[in-house]
């Protein structure tokens, strides 16, 4: 249990759970927060299990032991924080990738991109951006790192942070969205199945005798 905060005098810092997805608190510098709010949250976070619910089964978050990362926070040129460039891949395949930036009035926005970083005509249950995000800096880097580290993967999510002309690898994960957040228009979806490889299994082995 965290008693007390120690952090930095004059940052922009990011709180961030390492065994959760989305478990996050931003502090900007210069911004007056409660210290006792966020301890009460990231003491709630520590204490909970996350990846196992009635509707999560991200089981890969259970075996975790629960920590609290503090990093400083990626920032653009204008103060807004870094955009996260996500890279679909099945295999060393490209599928498709898409923009998330936060908005404070929105939350998170997006745009879907296809390799050539074009805009694809893709939506799901996030607003999109108002105007088009222009290409980032080192973006077809970030797509070759995205297949080389895919290759050995059915499917993974490969996600970047992206500001000013750097860029940092955020985070893999086989669970997009938890997969409940279906992607318009349906055809789409169907192309992706058909991209997608599975492993081939052998026959199953019994042990024991099967009871009828």
């Amino acid at each position: 249990m965290l008693r007390r905060l120690i952090l930095p005098p004059s940052a922009d810092l990011a709180l961030k759970c390492n065994h959760a997805s989305g478990w996050n608190i931003f502090l900007r510098d210069g911004e007056a927060f409660d210290e006792d709010q966020v301890r009460r949250h990231l003491n709630r976070w520590l204490a909970r299990k996350y990846g196992k619910t009635s509707k999560l089964h991200e089981t890969g978050y259970l075996g975790i032991p629960p920590r609290i990362g503090v990093q400083q926070l990626l920032l653009d040129r204008d103060g807004s924080i870094a955009d996260d460039v996500r890279f679909h891949v099945f295999g060393d395949q490209f599928a498709f990738g898409h923009i998330a930036s936060i908005d404070r009035a929105f939350g998170r926005r997006v745009t879907y991109f296809d390799a050539d970083f074009q805009t694809l005509p893709v939506k799901s249950d996030r607003p999109v951006h108002e105007s088009p995000k222009a290409k980032p800096i080192g973006f077809e880097e970030m797509l070759r790192i995205a297949c080389s580290l895919g290759r050995h993967l059915d499917y993974v999510r490969v996600d970047f942070l992206s500001a000013e002309d750097r860029f940092f690898l955020n985070e893999m994960t086989l669970y997009h969205t938890s997969g409940l957040s279906p992607l318009i228009p349906r055809t789409f979806e169907y192309h992706l199945g058909d991209m997608w490889q599975l492993p081939q299994r052998g026959p199953r082995s019994w042990s024991g005798t099967r009871r009828l």
